[in-house]
């Protein structure tokens, strides 16, 4: 299957929507050197940001982080932690691995769009924006389940097929998610429906009543 597209960001006007399809798609410098050029824009638009994780089925903890970073300081992160997948040691705390990191963070309103194919670091991010009170998560019910995912696979050949398949070597957790599921449509109608995104846009645009500087 061909790599997403490179992450972008749209002028919707009262808004931008910032789309990130992947965050293990293309090199390093690649990310970095767009997340720099979208968070210049970002901070010149000042107005609210439509954190578009659709179709964003995870990748690299230090683009997340960076990501991350950008919305929140180091001192309000929620904890992160992780463990060997399937060990029954404790989870270690995880520091910042930012790839890029931002020295000023962004204080405009945040909503989070996922969708059936958004998982692992798409949202652990999405985790920690909304139990930190930094953002709100709108859109259909995700692949992955709230508070913690597996990560950092290795390939593994199935003896009797032959099959490569990408096997978890990691297991981690946002502290402080509460339930069990997003509470987000889980009806195929979620995928074709406007209403994940007026919603979002409407608690965006309503909930900006205070002038930014």
């Amino acid at each position: 299957a061909p790599l997403p597209l490179g992450m972008r960001l749209e002028d919707h006007g009262a808004f931008v929507r910032w789309v990130i399809p992947s965050f293990g798609a293309n090199s390093a410098s690649v990310f970095g050197r767009e997340f720099r050029r979208i968070r210049r824009k970002i901070r010149r638009a000042n107005v609210p940001v439509m954190l578009d994780l659709r179709g964003n089925t995870g990748g690299y903890r230090s683009r997340r982080h960076s990501v991350l970073g950008l919305f929140l300081s180091n001192e309000e992160w929620p904890l992160e932690t992780e463990r060997h997948w399937g060990h029954e040691a404790p989870f270690e705390p995880v520091e910042d691995g930012s790839l890029v990191r931002s020295k000023r963070t962004v204080r405009v309103p945040l909503s989070v769009m996922v969708d059936g194919l958004s998982f692992s670091a798409s949202l652990l991010l999405a985790d920690a924006l909304v139990v930190s009170g930094r953002g709100k998560l709108f859109g259909c019910a995700p692949l992955g389940f709230p508070g913690g995912c597996s990560g950092s696979p290795v390939p593994r050949k199935l003896s009797g097929s032959g099959l490569v398949v990408e096997v978890p070597t990691r297991q981690a957790r946002i502290e402080g998610v509460q339930g069990d599921s997003y509470g987000l449509d889980v009806s195929g109608r979620c995928l074709t429906s406007s209403s994940p995104w007026n919603e979002a846009v409407h608690w965006m645009l309503s909930g900006d009543l205070k002038p930014r500087r």
